[in-house]
């Protein structure tokens, strides 16, 4: 029984001085990446233009992805709303049926808002678009 412990605590042991060695070469490489000098070593390289390119193309992305999420949020909360809100009064609620319709077509027009804000937001989207509305 004591040799079982004993056994477990050395994989253990093992086990987090990998995480460790793996955590410190993570952390050397951030460093690294960001430029941030570490005590004794004064020769950190610059970031390559390359990752430098990458880093902006996928901030663009991420930033185009959060302009469609928020679109989509925006367009179709008030139909979610409504729908829970429908479901949990039932007839109680009297709701007019105009106020539906709009919802219902404010959901719908995110549809034809995201081909919009991708040409806005990608080059070779909005060459596409382009060509596509063009009446030749």
């Amino acid at each position: 029984m004591a040799e079982d412990r004993f056994r477990s605590f050395g994989s253990n042991h093992r086990i987090i001085g990998y995480r460790s060695k793996v955590a410190a070469l993570l952390l050397d490489k951030h460093l690294q990446i960001n430029g941030i000098a570490v005590s004794g070593q004064q020769n950190i390289q610059p970031i390559e233009p390359i990752a430098s390119s990458k880093m902006r193309r996928e901030r663009k992305a991420a930033r185009t992805l959060g302009i469609i999420m928020s679109a989509f949020l925006a367009c179709w909360l008030p139909f979610f709303l409504w729908y829970v809100i429908h479901v949990l009064c039932g007839h109680n609620c009297s709701i007019p049926r105009i106020v539906v319709g709009v919802v219902f077509w404010i959901g719908y027009f995110n549809s034809a808002l995201n081909p919009v804000i991708y040409a806005y937001f990608n080059r070779e989207f909005r060459a596409a678009f382009k060509k596509t509305l063009q009446l030749k």
